[in-house]
């Protein structure tokens, strides 16, 4: 498999040789190494860690609280002296290293060039030393180098090299540590670099607690699926509950090269780690040996990333090497010998900005204490904008999402799956309910409201399982009024009221319109310097004489806002969601719950993941991501290899419902006509019975008439079922070379995984194309949509070149729409009998709003269009560049006015909200 990986080698280089020694404090005195003269206030600490002293004037010095057992390297350090360094192994309590004898450096003073201007080489290739030293992320833009000028550049052919004539001093302000790096070696070119180095690290004094919980959070996040997590879950024997999986290649000239897609390969070239005798004992108290013969892949479950080294595995991928074949390390996973242990991938991309301390490690135990405190920062509050402030049997909700976080720096790290109820008075009963995902903090659905459905007031409720830590109590919940047919709201003075947002503008191509006119809107996104700014919104527009606005009604201004006062509810007993999960229980042959491994093969499409029940049977199954239905089968294999048992899923537990705000009154008044007829026939139209048709359904899908009714217009290419190639394992592989000027390749850009892209060679602009499925706009990225779908299920293929309005500037670069299938999906996997199945419900898919297209029908449609809601667009984005979006739509032969409303998120999180109305005359 090629990839791209920056290597980082940390060489612990040992001056003064080494020394094996036991001891839990050490002391000593540091003198000349010549006259013998004490130095007094030289650096003594250990190295990596938190622990360090500076020597008294007589040169004695004392270290202390050093955890044992566990072999640390212990550093000399004083000004114009060679610095020095030993090894020393704890396990006992005290002991004197009696005198530590430094030399002085040679110095031979040489002459000096003054320069006025400044020296903008050095800054540029500062600038580069930073990005490899410290990293380039969120994080490393919190670290600060305090005295830069310590540090000398040169170039060796294309390598860029840096000393440092003093210790570099850092503020890390997003661990709260001063780290002291003693730069020994740094070099980089375009693929690799070494940093060589002794670090000490100081623990700072946070502003306010939250600046100390938000230290705290992002020192966990770290330690998470670090090498050294890895290793004490090994020892632990935790590997499954801390959230890692373990795999080996298999050493076989007969198996197939490795390719871009794991779960083909996995009992193949791949397969899972044989765990049995991975930690062994060792003669010394509390040092363990882990055995790792080939090379080991892990996978650490608990966290997504979105560039990925599979096309099918959204989580963060690492391999680990033992030179030596096997790592000694202490209880806290601490490694022994370390130079032995070489890693790649993602536990070899955090640099400088991401280092902990070695003697930082919380006990199972005490992380989850902390998780507890820390629980307060990952709050998720949501605002949901819908169409309508109100409603009539068998209309349809439209709502789109909007979460905001206590940490908008977690916010990829945080929920992906949220809850919509529809609930009736009072909580009595749910009447639906939907999953939804979440994408970039933001989703939407939508919700059909039956034609028999009683009048009076219903709620909709929206929650994340980590909602659920603050109280149910506390969860999203909207009012939606349901009236009678013949029930219309009395006008208040706020119909007059145009509500304008600095930093969103809605512009018109018209003063007046007449009716089935076409309507192009460009609204405006800018920040307080008047600058373009990139805006998430949803866009409503309804008919006013229909839609009257309520005289109190929440918008995103007033509900988006996080709490001033909050409190979590209990422990973290309701953890993050980055998939679709689900519960069961498992029974052996005899009906009796049983614990073991299973084996959870996601058929359609083809997946697979590892989990265990416990000794009651009860098992969770977490991480995957699919729309409507799936069939998993969950196997338990006897040591023959025989499946046995079944499973039975368990129903996922609902918050009771609670609902703390007021019902204000509707002003209403009885109108003579139903309020909402949408098309009422023509004279002459003859109303027919009900028809039962026997015929086969005209295959018209694939007529180009046809393809004119979709809701981006007539498509350039259309590709048919019977030319894809079924053989790829997913829809990526099958789609280069189908469309003419349509590109799918790997993106290889320096220090960093490649992937996937798809995009329009001669597109405006370097976008990637908008994917939809089956008219719905679905989030994320091209690889990602396109890698989850299985060719086997797609009907067509239709591509739309050129810029489409109806996405906003999603829509910029152009649109590949895929349709699946209708009806029951064939199973990718043939399921052998007695083996145990079960169907799953994902994520739904929310529907596409459509409108008519009167510029096709000319406007000669015999049937009146009464529409009471004219547009409804949740996917609204600003460009970039301009700022601007342009949506349009048709009048209604109602004549009038039209309110538009706009409500969204810009990409500083400020939330926006604007109304115009809109004149509509006679034709």
């Amino acid at each position: 498999m090629k990839r791209s990986v920056l290597k980082n080698v940390l060489f612990l280089v040992l001056m003064c040789g080494g020394v094996c020694i036991h001891a839990q404090t050490l002391s000593g005195k540091v003198v000349d190494a010549k006259t013998l003269e004490p130095l007094p206030f030289a650096n003594v600490f250990l190295n990596n860690t938190t622990i360090g002293t500076t020597t008294e004037l007589n040169g004695d010095f004392i270290l202390k609280n050093m955890r044992q057992p566990a072999i640390y390297e212990v550093v000399f350090s004083y000004v114009g002296y060679e610095s020095c360094k030993m090894k020393v192994s704890v396990t006992e309590n005290r002991l004197n290293l009696d005198t530590i004898r430094l030399k002085q450096v040679g110095t031979e003073l040489t002459s000096v060039e003054i320069k006025a201007k400044k020296d903008t080489q050095w800054e540029k290739k500062l600038k580069k030393f930073k990005k490899i030293f410290l990293c380039e992320d969120s994080e490393s833009e919190l670290c600060n180098i305090v005295n830069p000028w310590v540090i000398d550049f040169s170039n060796q052919g294309n390598k860029l090299l840096a000393v440092s004539s003093a210790p570099i001093e850092i503020e890390n302000k997003a661990l709260g540590y001063k780290i002291n790096f003693h730069l020994k070696n740094f070099q980089s070119n375009s693929t690799t670099y070494i940093i060589e180095g002794n670090v000490r690290f100081d623990e700072m004094e946070p502003g306010n607690e939250t600046e100390r919980n938000q230290w705290s959070l992002n020192r966990t996040k770290s330690y998470l699926h670090s090498r050294q997590h890895l290793f004490k879950a090994m020892v632990d024997h935790r590997i499954q509950k801390e959230g890692f999986s373990l795999y080996t290649e298999m050493n076989d000239e007969n198996i197939p090269t490795r390719t871009a897609f794991f779960y083909s390969q996995l009992g193949g070239s791949i397969e899972v780690y044989d765990t049995t005798h991975l930690v062994a004992l060792t003669g010394q108290s509390g040092i363990y040996r882990i055995n790792i013969g080939n090379r080991m892949e892990v996978h650490y479950r608990k966290e997504k990333i979105l560039i990925r080294v599979y096309r099918d595995v959204f989580n963060p991928v690492s391999w680990i090497t033992l030179s030596k074949g096997y790592v000694l390390v202490n209880k806290d996973g601490v490694e022994l010998n370390p130079t032995d242990v070489v890693v790649s991938g993602d536990m070899n991309k955090d640099r400088v900005a991401h280092l902990l301390p070695i003697n930082y490690l919380p006990e199972v135990m005490e992380l989850e204490e902390q998780m507890q405190e820390l629980l307060p920062l990952l709050e998720e509050k949501i605002y949901v904008h819908t169409d309508k402030p109100y409603y009539y049997p068998g209309e349809a909700i439209w709502c789109k999402g909007y979460v905001n976080y206590r940490t908008p720096s977690l916010r990829d790290s945080l929920s992906k799956t949220v809850y919509v109820d529809l609930w009736e008075k009072h909580g009595a009963n749910s009447i639906q309910s939907k999953t939804y995902r979440i994408d970039s903090g933001v989703f939407h659905g939508d919700f059909q409201l039956p034609n028999n459905l009683i009048p009076g007031s219903y709620y909709l409720r929206t929650y994340t399982n980590l909602n659920r830590n603050f109280g149910d109590e506390n969860l999203y919940v909207k009012s939606i009024p349901v009236l009678h047919l013949a029930d219309k709201v009395k006008e208040v003075d706020l119909a007059d009221e145009i509500i304008q947002d600095p930093s969103l503008i809605i512009l018109t191509d018209k003063t007046k319109y007449r009716a089935r006119e076409k309507i192009t809107l460009t609204i405006m996104s800018k920040d307080e310097d008047e600058l373009p700014i990139v805006s998430n919104l949803s866009v409503s527009v309804t008919d006013a004489s229909q839609v009257t606005p309520l005289r109190i009604s929440e918008n995103i201004t007033s509900g988006y806002a996080l709490r001033e006062k909050y409190s979590v509810k209990g422990d973290l007993a309701y953890p993050i969601e980055y998939g679709v999960k689900f519960n069961g229980r498992l029974y052996n042959d005899k009906h009796e719950p049983e614990q073991a491994v299973l084996n959870v093969f996601q058929l359609n499409p083809r997946n697979f993941s590892m989990t265990q029940s416990n000794e009651k049977g009860f098992f969770l199954v977490e991480g995957f991501s699919f729309y409507d239905t799936a069939t998993f089968s969950i196997q338990a294999i006897r040591a023959k290899g025989e499946v046995y048992g079944r499973v039975e899923l368990i129903k996922r537990e609902v918050p009771a419902f609670v609902y703390h705000g007021v019902d204000h009154p509707i002003e209403l008044f009885k109108a003579e006509t139903p309020q909402r007829i949408q098309y009422k026939p023509s004279e002459d139209a003859i109303m027919l019975d009900v028809v039962e048709i026997k015929a086969k359904k005209i295959q018209e899908e694939y007529t180009m008439e046809y393809r004119m009714k979709r809701p981006y217009g007539k498509p350039n290419y259309v590709l048919k079922a019977k030319d894809i190639n079924t053989a790829y394992g997913n829809l990526l592989m099958a789609l280069p070379g189908k469309f003419p000027g349509l590109v799918v390749r790997q993106a290889n850009n320096p220090g960093e995984p490649s992937r996937w892209v798809v995009y329009l060679q001669r597109s405006m602009g370097a976008g990637e194309v908008l994917i939809t499925v089956n008219d719905f706009y679905v989030g994320g990225d091209a690889e990602q949509i396109l890698s989850m779908i299985n060719p086997n299920d797609v009907e067509s293929i239709e591509l739309k070149s050129g810029v489409n309005v109806l996405y906003g500037a999603s829509g910029f670069y152009g649109v590949l729409s895929v349709y699946t299938k209708n009806g029951q999906q064939e199973e990718m996997t043939e399921v052998k009998k007695n083996i145990p199945i079960v169907k799953v419900m994902g994520y739904s898919k929310p529907t596409q709003f459509s409108h008519p297209d009167y510029s096709k029908t000319k406007g000669n449609s015999s049937s009146a269009d009464y529409r009471s809601l004219l547009y409804w667009n949740p996917n609204v984005n600003t460009s970039m560049a301009t700022g601007a979006a342009t949506i349009s739509f048709f009048a209604s032969d109602l004549t009038g006015r039209y309110r538009v409303i706009v409500e969204g998120i810009t990409s500083q999180g400020k939330p926006v909200y604007c109304t115009i109305l809109l004149g509509v005359e006679n034709k």
